[in-house]
């Protein structure tokens, strides 16, 4: 999947519902992360 340009992240439930603001910080930061490289080249 990553040479299609997709990441994945993976949170358990306890992350997800126990601490949702570290797991916003988390998404942010990869999309922050992503925005600043380059797009992957086109498949043809």
């Amino acid at each position: 999947m990553a040479e299609q340009g997709y990441r994945v992240l993976r949170f358990s439930n306890e992350a997800v519902f126990g601490q949702l603001d570290g797991v916003l910080t988390v998404i942010r930061m990869e999309i922050e992360a992503l925005r600043s490289r380059p797009p992957p080249p086109a498949r043809r």
